[in-house]
């Protein structure tokens, strides 16, 4: 369930900038921005925002109301919470694995059609040059032609005088 800043800073009893702050922490797949434009935080984010507020007002009040005989409970809820960070934090690792795969993957298949496209420019390009080779050869040729024909009509004449 998505949830505004406002929403989770009046649900946790602290100030809406405490929530940014916190924020900031977070990766940027655990918020969006509902539909009048709202930063919005999911249920996932929320979760490690309460765990981080929790954490800091129990460190900056410093108060220690539970009893040496509910430390274990305590401690087992703090591994347990720990627990499900990492289980959490694997989770992101590998949603942003699988997203630089899939980009990676995206990157080398335009790279791949930009070089098949370059070898065909380049392709196209030798066969212009040789088409212009050819036509400026057979222009050539019959530039020669010409000449010697009009070369070959006075040389006869001349021939026959001599």
């Amino acid at each position: 369930m998505q949830k505004t800043i406002k929403q989770l800073a009046d649900e946790l009893h602290v100030s809406k900038q405490t929530i940014r702050y916190h924020l900031k922490s977070l990766p940027v797949n655990f918020t969006g921005k509902d539909n009048k434009n709202r930063i919005t935080v999911n249920a996932i984010g929320a979760r490690l925002i309460k765990e981080k507020v929790v954490n800091k007002s129990g460190n900056v009040t410093g108060k220690k109301v539970q009893q040496k005989s509910s430390l274990p409970v305590n401690d087992n809820e703090q591994l347990k919470l720990l627990l499900q960070r990492i289980d959490t934090l694997e989770q992101t690792y590998h949603e942003q694995l699988l997203s630089k795969d899939q980009e990676i993957a995206r990157l080398h298949d335009t790279l791949d059609q930009t070089q098949k496209l370059l070898n065909q420019s380049q392709q196209l390009q030798l066969m212009a040059e040789k088409k212009i080779n050819k036509l400026k050869e057979i222009s050539s040729n019959k530039t020669n032609k010409r000449a010697s024909r009009k070369k070959g009509w006075w040389h006869l004449i001349i021939n026959r005088n001599d």
